[in-house]
C-alpha cells in the first residue's frame, strides 16, 4: 500500500467516521456512549496492566524469556486494543442504528 503525504491513516478514517456517529446522536446518547466508552478503556488498561504483571514475574524467573515474552506482550496489547475497538464501534453501530431508524 502506497501512503500519500498527507493522507490519511487507516486509524484517523476510523476515529473520523466513529466522531462522525456520535456526533449525530443525542445529548443523552453520546453521554451514555462516552460512559461505555470509558468502560472499554478501563477494561483495556485492567488487561494491559495484567498482562505486563504476569509478564514481569515470568522475566523475573528466567531472564532468557524477556525479548521473546516482549515482542509478544506488545503484539497481544495490540490485539487488545483492536479488539476493544471493535467491539466500541460494535456497540456504537448498535446505538446508532437505533437512534437513526
Amino acid at each position: 500500500m502506497i501512503k500519500i503525504k498527507g493522507s490519511l491513516s487507516k486509524q484517523q478514517i476510523s476515529d473520523n467516521i466513529r466522531e462522525e456517529k456520535i456526533n449525530k446522536l443525542s445529548v443523552e446518547l453520546r453521554e451514555c456512549v462516552a460512559k461505555k466508552k470509558r468502560e472499554f478503556e478501563q477494561s483495556y488498561r485492567n488487561d494491559c496492566e495484567t498482562f505486563g504483571f504476569v509478564t514481569q514475574k515470568l522475566v523475573e524467573k528466567d531472564k532468557t524469556l524477556e525479548d521473546r515474552l516482549k515482542v509478544a506482550l506488545l503484539e497481544t496489547m495490540k490485539d487488545l486494543q483492536s479488539d476493544t475497538m471493535k467491539k466500541f464501534d460494535e456497540f456504537l453501530d448498535q446505538i446508532y442504528g437505533f437512534n437513526c431508524n
